[in-house]
């Protein structure tokens, strides 16, 4: 997950520990809606994985929680470049 801004993410950096980072819920007129602030790893495709992540969710937050979920929205803040994913070599 990723921080939501750069306030956030300055705190991050700063070891800051954050359970929520990188997920807003909102209560709307039926039900919930839910963004997701993320970072994909390079390679991967992006609307593939924002698909099965909306998918999840909800079904998830349905499912288990019995929340009806109006919407599940992912917003993709940056990309990891393979030499961070791979321990910098």
């Amino acid at each position: 997950m990723s921080a939501r801004g750069l306030r956030d993410g300055i705190a991050e950096l700063l070891n800051r520990d954050n359970a929520e980072r990188g997920i807003e819920l909102r209560v709307q007129d039926g039900g919930l809606g839910v963004d997701l602030y993320v970072i994909v790893d390079h390679g991967v495709r992006i609307l593939e994985v924002a698909h099965n992540l909306m998918s999840a969710v909800a079904y998830s937050l349905e499912h288990h929680l019995g929340l009806h979920v109006l919407e599940v929205n992912v917003n993709v803040q940056g990309i990891r470049p393979p030499e961070e994913r791979d321990g910098g070599s």
